[in-house]
């Protein structure tokens, strides 16, 4: 997606705060966004290219880790370790649902 190349992130490394294009993240960096660097994606993709949310939900389905499943996006990122993830309370088996979508 083109708008990714012109979007900039903050991103935290070691102690300093810095802002850098998304295209240029690392795949450590992309997936150690801050939360609220995250769910704050769709709205600036709508306020700053016109990206209408029902276009990216669909764009976006064959990549969610729903549809690719927990190995894939570890392998396709490179993940050494294991990764953690956020779960609510209810520790849901279904990942949109325990995501709270």
């Amino acid at each position: 997606m083109a708008a990714s190349g012109r979007m900039q992130y903050d991103y935290k490394q070691t102690n300093k705060d810095e802002k850098k294009l998304f295209k240029n993240l690392t795949n450590w960096e992309r997936l150690n966004l801050r939360v609220s660097t995250i769910l704050e994606i769709p709205e600036r993709l709508k306020e700053e290219f016109g990206v209408a949310p029902s276009y990216l939900e669909g764009v976006m389905k064959p990549f969610s880790i729903q549809s690719t499943g927990q190995q894939h996006l570890e392998i396709k990122h490179d993940v050494k370790g294991p990764i953690q993830y956020m779960v609510s309370s209810t520790r849901h088996y279904s990942w949109p649902k325990g995501g709270g979508k």
